[in-house]
């Protein structure tokens, strides 16, 4: 930037204000946003692109970035099919800077071939070869699938070009989809410990990252594989997002139960639902969920205390000294229950219809105390 003053000055602390001084951060002003970095003692040179097709062949191998780049995209936008020959024959100058530039240039005029990428995957040049690689889709076909598909496979063998290759596996499928998963395959076998190519990996099986990580666990049981913490982790991640794109949706439908879940069981339960250590008991994934709707209306309504099993497990005390309140007497009107709060703990006893319907019946202006003596499972 063209300061050093990042921040607003009412939030500027005393240190900050007295290096801003001593360093003169707020100098200079009004010389543009970007600054302009040069080697020492260099003389820049401005460089000027005529609309002549031919400085801009020369410019692809310019040794400025900004100028290849520049020159690259005059080409493309101009559509200039006139000079596929030059452009092709400066792809076969070995070791020029120029290559990817006019292999880029060649597709965004829609005249690369097969047989322009086929010599790049051969080339010892790391960089390159992994240009080639991101170019493959463009020319892929059934027929070229077959012929590249020992050289992509060559190509995943090297620790430089194996990330590119795991990325365009996906195209390279649509083809040969039994030979891209053995690539696939052959990849994070040979660097499971990579983080780079544990991400390749992963990004190139959406939908199915629970059969990747089975194949792993099948293949290493090493619980500290790189590859397969990072699958774990993105695991996770979708059955998060999974989980919020629901509750946006269940907050909308049942929002008075949204409240009274917030308020009332998440405390002890989680705000997901999978309880808290020695403190309460997990709601999801209880048996009162598949179970008679009565139980787990009184329960919400006139709370439980333990000791209570929840799947197969007993919760004693103090994990369920209060397993559930009463709501509020100010709560107690009809409602829709948070899918959240769904799945409570099972009782020790089944609830009739009939004694809960009587009970529901009552005003519960009552106390808690002497609704809950009337429940089947107190004496």
């Amino acid at each position: 930037m063209y300061r050093g003053i990042i921040q607003h000055k009412t939030y500027l602390t005393p240190y900050l204000k007295n290096e801003i001084g001593t360093r003169s951060l707020s100098n200079p002003l009004n010389g543009g946003r970007i600054y302009r970095i040069l080697p020492a003692g260099a003389k820049p040179v401005t460089v000027k692109l005529s609309d002549n097709p031919a400085d801009w062949i020369q410019a692809l191998g310019h040794p400025n970035g900004a100028i290849r780049d520049i020159a690259q995209q005059l080409v493309v936008d101009a559509q200039r099919t006139d000079i596929v020959p030059q452009l092709r024959a400066l792809l076969q100058q070995q070791g020029s800077i120029g290559q990817v530039h006019a292999l880029w240039a060649l597709e965004g005029l829609h005249a690369l071939a097969s047989a322009d990428v086929l010599p790049l995957l051969d080339t010892t040049n790391a960089a390159l070869c992994r240009q080639a690689l991101a170019v493959l889709p463009s020319v892929m076909n059934p027929a070229f699938a077959k012929q590249v598909k020992d050289k992509i496979a060559a190509a995943a063998v090297a620790k430089e070009t194996a990330p590119s290759v795991a990325y365009i596996l996906p195209f390279f499928a649509k083809y040969d989809p039994s030979g891209a998963k053995a690539i696939l395959t052959s990849i994070w076998q040979r660097y499971p410990n990579d983080k780079v190519i544990a991400d390749a990996v992963i990004s190139n099986v959406a939908d199915k990252e629970q059969q990747l990580l089975t194949a792993i666990t099948t293949w290493n049981t090493d619980t500290n594989l790189v590859v397969r913490r990072r699958l774990e982790k993105v695991l996770v991640d979708i059955s998060n997002h999974r989980k919020a794109r629901l509750d946006e949706a269940l907050i909308k439908e049942y929002p008075r139960g949204n409240l009274l879940f917030k308020t009332i069981c998440q405390t002890c339960h989680g705000a997901d639902g999978d309880g808290i250590q020695s403190l309460a008991p997990p709601l999801n994934h209880s048996e009162l969920v598949t179970g008679k709707k009565e139980r787990l209306i009184a329960i919400v309504l006139y709370g439980l205390t333990g000791p209570v099993q929840v799947n197969g497990k007993l919760y004693k005390s103090p994990k369920s000294t209060a397993i559930c309140r009463a709501l509020p007497a100010t709560m107690s009107s009809p409602m829709a229950i948070s899918p959240s709060c769904s799945a409570l703990s099972a009782t020790p006893g089944a609830i009739k219809p009939k004694r809960l319907r009587k009970a529901m019946s009552r005003p519960f202006a009552r106390s808690t105390r002497a609704v809950r003596s009337r429940l089947p499972w107190r004496s």
